[in-house]
């Protein structure tokens, strides 16, 4: 009997021990991944502050509104609180927490209006929270907020309900939960945008930009600026990132809204100041611009046989911006080929402008005009592929998304026959977009307008 207990005893610590060691590790695991922890109750407030840029403004200006709605969840001892709400023109946050909770609870939904038509259902994975903290633990609590973009514009003359249904995720389950009302005179009202002169500037031998006004409002700010380059050149990106005379930080990774092509006057959004500043460092990255330049390959059909498969070529076919373009691959296959070509990227890597390709467009899109500036831009890297005759042949043109190297990888799919009836192919890159590395670092000055 003894030595049965002993055994019985020895089962118990084992499973106790395992169940203590999952215990911890099942912690850490979601403090280290998803959520922080932190014993200071000022901890969560500052958690909001730097999760959502404008904030202070916002609730300095009495912007952000009280929700106080609870609702318990179903077979567990948590309940879900929706505390507040910042609705404005761009965005929609509420902030919310689960009480008696030791794992990140994912708050989604969707909102109507007085008809009760689902305008939007989110799944609020990559929704809550930031890309690197989805929430905050604190006494046995999960904080956080949902971010999604606001219904439509809100008439205050108008008598129409705002209404928001919850959904809760936790884990692979989902809760839903009555439907709240909201009057949006109670929740909305026309921000304020306070306008600023710049007047600072950077000059290269390649290019000249003038930051000369800012507009800051309380859910996004634009700053304003010329931009000139050595040739005929449109801006399509802008690296750089702004700390403020109080240390806020904003990263700028994102196209600029062209104003006036003759003028080339240009605005970008960043994200609103918590604190308006007096001057800032602005960073200056790099840019990347839509150029005049043109790529011309020629392949010749006879280079190889068109017996079925892979036929490795790597045939050099044109140099721009110090970048070789290589014929890598070419693929027979029952109906079609497929042609690989090449960016030699590997000698770059130390040169201020290089070649880019994020996007390509057909032929048949030259026409195309972007939707993403209002100043009427073709758009970037058209592919043109035509036989000896000079007719266009019709094929489809893909970037490989996923590559070990910094090389770009072109692919061009298109009937058999057209290889076949043609002793030479052409394809012809217009509007070929580089990037500048700059590197550059001034201080702006922010005065009255």
């Amino acid at each position: 009997m003894r030595k049965k207990h002993l055994t019985y005893l020895a089962i118990i610590l084992t499973v106790g021990l395992l169940i203590t060691i999952f215990s911890f590790m099942k912690k850490d695991t979601v403090k280290n991944f998803t959520a922080d922890i932190d014993p200071n109750p000022n901890a969560i407030r500052q958690y909001y502050y730097n999760s959502v840029p404008g904030l202070i403004r916002a609730e300095k200006l009495d912007m952000v509104k009280p929700i106080h709605k609870t609702f318990d969840i179903p077979k567990t001892n948590y309940s879900l609180k929706l505390d507040r709400i910042w609705y404005n023109s761009r965005n929609v946050f509420i902030f919310y927490h689960v009480e008696n909770i030791d794992q990140v609870a994912y708050l989604g939904g969707y909102f109507t209006i007085d008809d009760n038509k689902q305008i939007k259902e989110v799944h609020p994975r990559d929704l809550i929270g930031t890309s690197t903290e989805k929430g905050f633990f604190f006494n046995n609590n999960f904080y956080s907020f949902l971010r999604i973009t606001p219904v439509q514009s809100i008439n205050n003359e108008s008598d129409q309900q705002l209404i928001f249904k919850p959904i809760l995720y936790l884990q692979d389950l989902k809760y839903d939960f009555d439907t709240i009302n909201i009057d949006p005179k109670d929740i909305y009202s026309e921000e304020t945008v306070e306008e600023y002169k710049l007047n600072s500037k950077i000059e290269t031998e390649e290019l000249n930009i003038d930051l000369y006004a800012l507009e800051a409002g309380i859910s996004y700010s634009k700053i304003y600026f010329t931009y000139k380059g050595s040739d005929l050149e449109i801006m399509y990106k802008i690296k750089a990132y702004i700390i403020t005379d109080s240390g806020e930080k904003i990263k700028i990774d994102k196209s600029p809204i062209l104003i006036d092509k003759d003028k080339s006057n240009y605005y970008i959004e960043i994200e609103p100041f918590n604190e308006l500043p007096e001057s800032f460092d602005f960073n200056l990255e790099s840019c990347s611009v839509i150029g005049s330049e043109s790529i011309q390959c020629t392949i010749d059909t006879s280079i190889v046989s068109k017996d079925k498969g892979i036929h490795t070529i790597k045939m050099p076919l044109d140099r721009s911006m110090n970048t070789d373009i290589f014929l890598e691959t070419l693929q027979f296959k029952d109906n079609h080929v497929e042609v690989e070509l090449l960016w030699d990227m590997s000698n770059d890597k130390s040169k201020d402008t290089v070649l880019e390709m994020e996007y390509i467009f057909s032929s048949n899109q030259k026409s195309l005009i972007s939707n993403i500036n209002n100043g009427h831009i073709n758009a970037p890297n058209i592919v043109t592929i035509q036989n000896h005759f000079g007719k266009n042949i019709e094929a489809k043109c893909y970037l490989y998304p996923i590559t070990n190297d910094d090389n770009i990888r072109l692919y061009c799919v298109f009937p058999l026959e057209d290889w076949q009836e043609t002793e030479k192919i052409f394809i012809s890159f217009d509007n070929i977009t580089y990037s500048k590395k700059l590197s550059q670092r001034f201080e702006v000055l922010v005065t009255p307008a």
